[in-house]
């Protein structure tokens, strides 16, 4: 909606599947922009059900990081600033190709946590996949993502366990032949 109006600056968000809560938490993002890139403040209620109002300076945001992570409470509103479009129609243009390119690239239509690893500085965490040959690797019923391997997708019968045991086995192989230290994008609840 914001980018029929002619908004631009949050055209990532139309490929980050998740709630707004979810991507302020851990600062998604996607072609080079996040959440810290058009958060003003944010404002969350705490577990003694006090409301506290953050500016984007308190957030601590890094990468897919917040000072949500150290903190208790729900995040309950955000002010978000944009800019608008030299070009009324070019936000909309920009969301179309994300979504092409994202169908074209990762596997969308697929059973998955969503990205499993987090890149580290320049090196993509797919390129470290591809480099240990994990690309199309199959453990029981889960399987590393022949479109996109930084991926690991469940093929209809895999359990929580089976996908840990992938995600850790790459893990240590990153560890041991490259001396890599992986750390995983998703949000682990045991």
């Amino acid at each position: 909606e914001l980018a029929k109006q002619g908004y631009t600056k949050q055209e990532f968000l139309s490929v980050i599947p998740g709630t707004i809560g979810g991507a302020i938490y851990m600062n998604a993002g996607a072609y080079n922009s996040s959440m810290e890139d058009i958060v003003y403040d944010v404002t969350y209620l705490t577990e003694k059900g006090k409301l506290i109002t953050l500016s984007k300076k308190e957030l601590d945001f890094e990468y897919r990081s917040s000072i949500f992570k150290k903190l208790k409470g729900i995040i309950v509103s955000v002010t978000i600033e944009l800019d608008k479009a030299l070009v009324k129609n070019a936000p909309l243009e920009k969301i179309a190709t994300y979504k092409r390119n994202k169908k074209e690239t990762q596997p969308i239509n697929v059973l998955s946590a969503g990205s499993t690893f987090k890149n580290i500085n320049d090196l993509k965490a797919w390129q470290i996949v591809d480099k240990l040959g994990y690309r199309g690797y199959i453990y029981n019923g889960v399987m590393v993502s022949t479109n996109h391997s930084n991926y690991i997708i469940n093929n209809g019968n895999a359990t929580y366990n089976d996908m840990i045991t992938l995600l850790n086995i790459i893990k240590k192989e990153a560890k041991e032949k490259l001396n890599i230290e992986l750390e995983c994008e998703w949000e682990i609840i045991n």
